[in-house]
């Protein structure tokens, strides 16, 4: 898409008679603009969604109540601000805290990609 913004901006532009060139400029700016925030919250819906189907898929492999894994789930949507069920102390809480970092990084790196190469799309 990166090859074919560029002359397509132009041949649009230079389609536009002179009297129009400054609409015909903001229209593009403005989509583009508009394209973009489709894209932030398209990657923070991603973000939310592979960061709670890996925290799901790995509390099934850890041994603690299912009341606190239920607790901690629902907590999924605020990613890196998600809260420890209270009164977790000790040992589950320090796994929990782990799984929560590991998940979150994982999911961070991945995400990055997606963003860089859809930059390389768009630019």
């Amino acid at each position: 898409m990166s090859f074919t913004v560029a002359p397509l901006t132009v041949a649009v532009m230079g389609s536009a008679d002179n009297h129009l060139s400054g609409t015909v400029s903001g229209v593009n700016n403005a989509m583009t603009r508009i394209a973009n925030v489709f894209a932030n919250a398209i990657f923070g819906a991603l973000a939310v969604i592979f960061f709670s189907d890996t925290l799901q898929s790995d509390l099934k492999n850890i041994l603690i109540p299912s009341q606190i894994k239920q607790a901690f789930t629902a907590q999924a949507v605020n990613l890196g601000d998600a809260k420890i069920p209270a009164g977790v102390n000790g040992n589950i809480k320090l796994i929990i805290q782990n799984l929560t970092t590991r998940v979150l990084s994982l999911h961070t790196k991945k995400l990055c990609c997606y963003h860089h190469c859809s930059h390389f799309l768009v630019h």
